[in-house]
């Protein structure tokens, strides 16, 4: 926990410097106003009661007034000078963590977001680290005032007798103890439920999302679902509730101890003042030094259950700040046009011992059209990962112009490659950002976007570009899959990157939509290259070259004509599907 809080130390102290020294100096003098109240309390009662048995001047009562008056307004001042440093401090890790938060995530090796350890990270670190850091630096500082101002209560207790103030501090080490015990134990269950917690948050989504939620319900699916979830809640819960009452029976322990302490402080008081061992002023101060130190001691036990709680949160984000980062060279990308080339690549994904891909070898020459083609599970989708750089092949290479694409800086990547992915993204923003996300320095460029819709058949989409897509405001439009499909594409087709990349670029379309998209193919493609994978072959019929996959090897490559004159795989895959195009059209060889 002690390792946690200062690295959460460091961390503000990096982006947040001098608001996080003027928020301890702040706190600092917070802890010190309280037990200073209570010694000028103690001086004037002391200097009152003097002055009216004749014994002291009315000056002396005057200037502790003056005094606690000076305190009143630091205490006041520091208040309001607390909520400005608070929002600033804010600002300061909005500007200059945020970045840093996002350009890891972009940086984090790809395969490690595709790790469960990874996803059960992020969900514990939760989307707002930067957040929740300061939340643990505000709690740590309030704590250290709380403390300071509760040790300077507990010292004036030395005017009466010095064994108080060790009393209390050895009765205050168990506290924390069973405090921190208590809080261990809820923090271990927060880091073993985490999985659990989010298989729940997985189903409850599925009932909440419109699409899954409206399949489940047509196949009758919800009660299945639902019995899932509560399944999981169930067991989540009952070892909620068990640990919860192993934390709360420590808690019930350290609770008695400091009143006790106060009940018998109270005890020896009366005795003593009755007694004339002590002045009225010393008493009064004591009495109401107890109820700061009771209050103190509460709030000392429950800030200390907050940062030990918090603390986890630093954990989980050193673990996801340490995550490895891409390696590259910091090669930048230059000219229009680009050659890919692989060189005997192999790739297995990690955690598995299947080999996807087996000396692959291929290349793809600048304005060359490519169609990729093959079962399911042959390697397709593997190929388009390894050339966007999501992954990183076993052995091999893959080059970009002749320079190793591993070389290339993450940042050069877009004016290289534009990828309409299959599982491409559906955006609740306008339908101009939408576009724009392709090339978001011409956002403002309507022409250019009413162009790339024409050529992706999206223009009747609307004529508002500014029309708000989704569900996110009350006048957003949501589409259907083929327009969202076509949206996509016109996002691809806005980038100015001299390589397309297009993973099942019609599976949403209708046939008539996308014979058109394939007859005005080359308009979309125009002076660039392209790599295009398709399960539907009329697509690889207007390739300039076709790569045929199978079991991640690439076994036939050619053109149509040469491919179907061989009389291989390629040949049987495109009468097959001819026959369900055209009728039996086996004996086609054109």
């Amino acid at each position: 926990m002690i390792k946690n809080l200062c690295y959460s130390f460091l961390v503000i102290f990096k982006y947040a410097r001098i608001s996080a020294v003027v928020k301890l100096l702040i706190m600092l003098i917070l802890g010190i106003i309280a037990p200073m109240n209570l010694l000028l309390i103690r001086i004037l009662i002391d200097n009152v009661t003097a002055f009216m048995g004749g014994k002291g001047k009315i000056s002396d009562s005057i200037l502790v007034c003056v005094l606690l008056l000076i305190v009143m307004l630091v205490q006041a001042t520091d208040d309001n000078i607390n909520n400005i440093i608070d929002i600033k401090m804010q600002r300061q890790l909005n500007k200059n963590m945020t970045p840093i938060l996002l350009r890891k995530f972009t940086m984090v090796k790809y395969q490690y977001f595709e790790d469960s350890d990874t996803q059960d990270t992020i969900k514990c670190m939760s989307d707002n680290p930067q957040g929740n850091i300061m939340k643990l630096f505000l709690d740590s500082t309030n704590l250290l005032s709380i403390t300071i101002s509760l040790l300077g209560s507990v010292l004036l207790f030395a005017q009466a007798r010095w064994w108080y103030v060790l009393g209390f501090l050895l009765l205050l080490i168990p506290i924390l103890w069973c405090d921190y015990k208590a809080t261990e134990i809820m923090n271990d269950m927060i880091e073993k439920q985490s999985r659990d917690q989010r298989k729940m948050d997985y189903l409850g989504s599925l009932i909440m999302e419109k699409d899954s939620s409206f399949e489940l319900k047509l196949f009758n699916a919800v009660p299945y679902i639902i019995n899932l979830w509560t399944q999981k809640a169930k067991i989540v819960l009952n070892e909620r509730t068990r640990k919860i009452v192993k934390a709360n029976s420590y808690y019930f322990f350290s609770i008695p101890l400091s009143k006790l302490w106060m009940i018998f402080i109270i005890y020896d008081l009366i005795v003593m003042t009755s007694n004339s061992f002590l002045s009225i002023g010393v008493f009064s101060t004591l009495i109401m030094s107890l109820g700061t130190v009771l209050n103190n001691s509460d709030a000392l036990s429950h800030g200390f259950q907050n940062v030990a709680q918090k603390s986890l949160l630093m954990k989980f984000y050193k673990k996801f700040m340490l995550l490895p980062e891409v390696e590259y060279n910091n090669v930048k990308f230059t000219g229009n046009q680009l050659t890919i080339k692989f060189e005997n690549v192999d790739f297995t994904y990690p955690k598995t011992n299947k080999k996807i891909l087996t000396d692959v070898c291929f290349e793809i020459k600048p304005n060359e059209k490519v169609a990729l083609v093959g079962e399911n599970g042959a390697g397709k989708s593997t190929i388009i990962k390894l050339i966007c750089g999501l992954y990183r092949p076993d052995k091999g290479k893959i080059l970009v112009n002749g320079v190793n694409l591993n070389d290339y800086s993450p940042d050069q990547f877009c004016k290289m490659f534009s990828v309409l992915f299959q599982d491409y993204g559906k955006y609740w923003v306008s339908l101009r950002e939408n576009i724009a996300f392709g090339n978001i320095d011409e956002i403002d460029n309507d022409q250019k976007i009413y162009d790339v819709l024409k050529n992706s058949y999206g223009e009747e989409i609307n004529d508002n570009l500014n029309i708000s897509l989704g569900k996110l405001n009350e006048d957003g439009v949501d589409l259907s899959g083929g327009q969202w499909q076509r949206v996509a594409l016109a996002r691809s087709n806005y980038s100015n990157a001299c390589f397309r990349i297009l993973d099942e670029p019609t599976s949403a379309l209708d046939p008539i939509v996308e014979s058109k998209l394939y007859q005005n193919f080359s308009n979309m493609v125009k002076n660039r290259a392209c790599l295009i994978v398709s399960h539907r072959l009329p697509s690889a019929k207007m390739a300039d070259k076709i790569l045929v996959l199978k079991e991640g090897r690439i076994i036939e490559q050619g053109t149509h004509k040469q491919l179907l004159d061989q009389k291989g795989v390629y040949e049987y895959m495109w009468k097959t599907q001819s026959y369900w195009y055209k009728g039996d059209l086996i004996n086609e060889t054109d």
